[in-house]
């Protein structure tokens, strides 16, 4: 299976998404009688532009997507194809029901339409400005003379024993109860915060290491790719344990990313696996955590055991309905974005970029010494607000959140912001390099998710880039040779 976008296909794949857009916006104008509702129709035409479209073209131009393209792409089938797939419920129904405990007004489809093309805008916007400050600079970097670089591999040894060390402290999280489903809101906002941030991104950052060095510096070593499955095996019992979806899927991708990237092609067979183990994931782990909230006597891995189990006895093709649909209530944001765009007067967990001050310094200053910088139990708050009770966590999606901090205007203001800082990181990230491909990785990954606020997702960034810089230096020096012509 090639990821190379052909020209043909490139055309065709363009012109079934105009076809198919064209062809709903015919039905739906025959057929709505909301005027609102047919004008954010309108606008989808722009967002499909601005999203889908503009990942097509950089893909097939620049033989590769962009980072924002990921998110863009990611957009487009959160929101944009959400929105589309409940217009004629909207049209029907004077409320929409979010939940069992509060619905959203239908009226408010168009404004948050607008919300989202103000978003995409703003984020282009960010992305021009930084390529133009950008182009002055690139004879620059064509003057400096080149090297060669040779990648050497310091303290392996020591770094079998950190990948070690690394698992237990994840596994000791876990089974305290510290992060995964169902813990307890307050470690976000503990004084120990930093730390489980800290671990939480060595894991990932570590195995993207594992993986780049065996794809793209092919380490042929016994011992060492020994050590990679494990490790890879880990992180994905670590994210079963978590009951996190999410969890379980980044590993994957970690993985998936970098054997791409040098020259290697996913089989058919392994596709079709794959395919049938992410349907068959919602299932174990909702099962998961229906053991979880029923038994509390119980530790973790006998949940797991019991999930598995109850999964595999059920009937397949119920399962794998039942998956499908899991994903795409996973994948409907909008409901939750209309609720933000409806009661943002309401919402005084932050406002008007106030939080925004933080940003330079938050990252990396523990919260015991800044005891007054935001945390990230925002989805605890949101789901009080929706639901009486702090039991769990939702999100209106990135545009949602942005909103909330008081309307369109902060909205277009940390957009640009946004697509101002990926911009920046696109261009100065180099692929060829270790540390630039560690960093590419991870952030892609995160870009996958249209759920987090731009203002942790910003500090998650660059708390990454520092934790991972400080791992590179340890196990990695690069020796440079000069070029004579």
């Amino acid at each position: 299976m090639t990821f190379k976008l052909s020209r043909n296909f490139y055309l065709s794949i363009k012109s079934l998404i105009y076809i198919l857009y064209g062809l709903f916006t015919i039905k739906a104008f025959l057929n709505f009688n909301s005027l609102d509702l047919k004008i954010a129709i309108l606008i989808c035409g722009f967002l499909i532009e601005l999203t889908v479209i503009t990942f097509l073209n950089h893909w097939y131009k620049l033989k590769q997507p962009l980072l924002l393209d990921w998110f863009r792409l990611a957009t487009f089938i959160s929101i944009v194809l959400n929105f589309i797939s409940i217009t004629e419920t909207l049209d029907n129904n004077l409320s929409f029901e979010l939940n069992d405990f509060v619905s959203v007004s239908s009226d408010q489809g168009l404004p948050t339409i607008l919300a989202v093309l103000i978003g995409l805008l703003a984020l282009r916007l960010g992305e021009m400005l930084v390529n133009l400050s950008k182009k002055s600079k690139v004879t620059l970097k064509n003057s400096v003379q080149k090297h060669i670089r040779s990648l050497q591999f310091n303290r392996k040894f020591i770094f079998l024993i950190f990948t070690a060390l690394l698992i237990l402290a994840q596994l000791f999280l876990m089974f305290k109860g510290i992060v995964g489903y169902g813990t307890e809101g307050n470690h976000t906002i503990a004084s120990y915060s930093f730390m489980i941030q800290s671990i939480s991104i060595m894991g990932p950052f570590v195995l993207a290491m594992f993986a780049i060095i065996k794809y793209k510096y092919k380490d042929k070593g016994r011992f060492f790719n020994l050590t990679f499955l494990i490790y890879f095996i880990m992180q994905i019992v670590i994210g079963f344990l978590s009951g996190m979806k999410e969890n379980i899927i980044s590993p994957i991708l970690i993985v998936i990313i970098p054997f791409i990237l040098s020259g290697n092609k996913i089989s058919m067979r392994i596709f079709i696996s794959g395919f049938i183990f992410f349907i068959l994931l919602y299932p174990i782990n909702n099962n998961y955590r229906y053991y979880t909230n029923a038994y509390t006597n119980l530790n973790k891995m006998t949940y797991l055991q019991m999930a598995i189990l109850e999964t595999f006895e059920g009937d397949f093709i119920e399962n794998f309905i039942g998956g499908t649909q899991s994903y795409q209530n996973r994948l409907s944001l909008f409901p939750l974005f209309m609720y933000s765009v409806e009661n943002e007067k309401q919402w005084t967990e932050y406002k008007n970029l106030n939080r925004y001050i933080y940003l330079p310094i938050s990252w990396i200053i523990p919260r015991f010494l800044l005891t007054s910088k935001p945390t990230s139990n925002t989805g605890s708050k949101l789901y009080l607000m929706t639901a009486g009770r702090e039991s769990s966590s939702v999100t209106p999606s990135t545009y949602g959140w942005a909103y909330l901090e008081g309307g369109y205007i902060p909205l277009f203001f940390i957009f640009s912001l946004f697509g101002a800082f990926i911009t920046y990181l696109q261009i100065n990230l180099n692929k060829e390099h270790l540390f630039g491909l560690l960093l590419f990785i991870t952030v892609l990954v995160a870009l996958l998710k249209v759920e987090s606020d731009i203002y942790f997702k910003i500090s998650e960034i660059l708390q990454t880039i520092l934790i991972g810089f400080i791992l590179y230096k340890i196990f990695f020096k690069v020796k440079k040779k000069k070029v004579r012509f």
